[in-house]
């Protein structure tokens, strides 16, 4: 059997058979050529490229022990050298330094496992380059997640910002609406109130042109209606905004601590069973009785400070002229008085002065505040109840009486009319009365003309109880 080996670097092969013992020549020749390529694969395990040229030492030759000889037999001997040559070619082949000699099947096959491995290593390869481009196009892709959610939290603020200032705008814009609101508000009801004054001052000068003459029932009538209504709208214009949380008892406390004494029993009892869905009837009540003194003032009301004189002649004549005569001296008297250019100063002033105690008294029990418009109207609609009351005084014919219920009454549906929305009927009281009892006394002086008679009735306001 032949075995062929093959050291890289050395391209000539060595061989060994057990049949034969080669010659000394041969056998130091081989071992030559073996220190040889042993010297260059250490030197180029040393990194030295250059191959060191020589002769191996000469080894003494031994026999070979041929197959199969006897036990008496020379046979092949080996030198140290030789044995370390040989472990020293074992070890670079199990290091991979040199490379077994293979047959043509096996180097086909180490070649297809070659090219497998650099097709592995292709395929590796590609896959690397992929994983790196699908890394950059992953950084990329964060990059312009950042940059868009950057972008984002810019808008959501600038969103923010633009709603913040939307918010203020909002609030801004309301409460200029309101105002405007307001404003167009108050100028609806100041012009309520000039056109209110000019048909109030068209029916005064159209009553001025008849005093010499009597004036019908049916014109006091129409006169009292519409100074009714002139009222009633001030007190809802006025106090309708007006939002009152005082107690019955404050109520109470506050007349008595703002009101003259011989007003207080009269007005706590308006206000002794107080409920604020009752306001604006209530303080119409109030106002409606302060006009008192311009209806029955016994001369005319606002008169200067001479009118005690006035006064004290007509007690006089009361006593000794008959009731017809005393009563035609009063009318022409007054009618006299009352076309004096003198005295419109004075009532201008006592006008003013009750407009101006109105107002106090309504604003001390609503917690509101005086307003000049509302005053200048109240001041209209009170001169024109003095005028008006002017007009009753010089009626020869008659003597009107202004009656003001007092608030616990029991209701007369004969003389009074409920404002209230609930049926009244007479076995109830009433609460408050806002506007008087309108009754003429005639003097007799004509046949079937009765002596009493109602012109206006009475205003109240009833509550059971």
């Amino acid at each position: 059997m032949t075995v062929n080996m093959s050291i890289e670097g050395n391209s000539k092969p060595m061989m060994a058979a057990e049949s034969m013992v080669p010659d000394s020549s041969s056998i130091v020749e081989e071992i030559g050529r073996g220190d040889l390529c042993l010297q260059n694969l250490k030197n180029r395990k040393l990194g030295t490229d250059t191959p060191i040229e020589g002769t191996a030492e000469p080894i003494v030759s031994t026999p070979v022990l041929r197959s199969g000889s006897m036990p008496g037999t020379p046979g092949r001997r080996t030198t140290p050298k030789i044995a370390g040559l040989r472990a020293t070619f074992e070890r670079a082949v199990s290091d991979g330094s040199v490379q077994p000699l293979r047959s043509p099947g096996r180097l086909e096959k180490s070649r297809s496992l070659e090219q497998a491995r650099e097709q592995d290593l292709q395929a590796v390869r590609a896959k690397d380059e992929e994983i790196e481009k699908l890394k950059a196009k992953l950084e990329q892709e964060t990059g312009l997640r950042h940059e868009f959610e950057d972008k984002y939290k810019r808008l959501q603020a600038e969103s923010a910002r633009w709603e913040a200032q939307r918010a203020r705008q909002e609030i801004e814009w309301r409460g200029e609406l309101e105002r405007h609101m307001l404003e167009r508000d108050k100028a609806q009801d100041e012009f309520i109130e000039i056109k209110r004054q000019l048909l109030s001052l068209k029916r005064s000068i159209s009553l001025s042109t008849r005093l010499g003459n009597q004036v019908p029932d049916s014109d006091f009538t129409s006169e009292m209606q519409h100074l009714y209504h002139e009222l009633q709208n001030w007190v809802v214009n006025s106090s309708r905004r007006v939002k009152t949380t005082k107690s019955a008892t404050d109520m109470l406390a506050c007349v008595e601590g703002i009101v003259e004494p011989m007003h207080v029993e009269y007005l706590q009892a308006l206000f002794r069973n107080w409920n604020p869905t009752m306001k604006l009837p209530l303080l119409q009540a109030v106002t409606i009785y302060y006009f008192r003194d311009v209806w029955n003032d016994p001369l005319l009301f606002g008169l200067p400070t001479w009118r005690n004189g006035v006064q004290e002649a007509a007690e006089i004549f009361k006593t000794v002229l008959p009731l017809p005569a005393y009563n035609k001296w009063q009318a022409v008297t007054l009618d006299t008085l009352k076309q004096n250019a003198d005295i419109k100063e004075s009532v201008d002033l006592a006008a003013k002065k009750l407009t101006g105690t109105i107002c106090t008294i309504l604003g001390a029990l609503t917690g509101a505040e005086e307003s000049s418009v509302m005053e200048t109207s109240l001041n209209v609609i009170v001169r024109r109840a003095i005028s008006l009351s002017h007009v009753f005084s010089v009626q020869q014919r008659a003597h009107y009486q202004f009656i003001l219920p007092q608030p616990g009454t029991p209701f007369d549906p004969a003389k009074m009319d409920d404002t209230s929305l609930e049926a009244c009927s007479p076995s109830h009281a009433i609460s408050c009365a806002t506007f008087p009892l309108v009754v003429k006394h005639n003097e007799g002086l004509e046949e079937g003309v009765p002596s009493m008679s109602i012109v206006v009735k009475a205003k109240v306001l009833c509550c059971p109880w």
